[in-house]
């Protein structure tokens, strides 16, 4: 598949420094402002963790990026779907798609059980994008994550707030079920 192979191209490439900081970025993470190339030879090349701060630029449209990082999510390849979901905030941060894109990442992290993360990109969904329609669905996976952790208190008032704010989505229903269910547990 051209697009695939497009994509592990561009995401197996040393990155060139960003000029600008993206607005995507975590709160913890240093914004890269115009470094040196030396200072790219010191990354380790396997270490993957924090190259969304430096994703190429891609020859891709907006929607053939976001179709594969869904495809590589639908496949199970949750790093790859991080990579394509990230370069698509980045380089599409504008386009409609982007909360989703977010969502998606969080949707990654909570399949591979990384729930702390999962709950951080959720939670970034929900401030960055207060009026998306994907913000039922995170507060919802966010109580979901909360119940991996063991933290059933928590979760019980994020489902709450779920119902509070969005009481005619479907989300609200089955929040609703995941309190009673929690509450039947003590």
């Amino acid at each position: 598949m051209k697009i695939s192979e497009d994509l592990l191209a561009l995401k197996t490439q040393p990155a060139p420094a960003l000029e600008q900081p993206q607005e995507a970025q975590k709160k913890d993470e240093k914004v890269p402002t115009q470094k040196p190339k030396e200072t790219k030879k010191e990354e380790p090349p396997a270490e993957k963790k924090d190259q969304s701060a430096a994703l190429p630029q891609t020859h891709l449209s907006p929607q053939e990026v976001y179709n594969q990082a869904y495809a590589d999510y639908q496949k199970g390849s949750y790093d790859l779907a991080i990579d394509g979901f990230s370069m698509y905030r980045e380089q599409f941060s504008s386009n409609p798609l982007a909360d989703n894109a977010l969502f998606m990442i969080g949707e990654c992290y909570f399949s591979q059980k990384k729930y702390d993360k999962a709950i951080e990109e959720l939670d970034e969904l929900i401030v960055s994008y207060p009026l998306s329609d994907k913000i039922a669905a995170a507060y919802y996976k966010k109580g979901l994550a909360l119940v991996e952790l063991k933290k059933n208190e928590e979760a019980v008032a994020v489902f709450r707030l779920l119902i509070t704010k969005y009481p005619l989505e479907d989300e609200a229903k089955s929040a609703q079920q995941k309190i009673q269910e929690l509450r039947g547990k003590k």
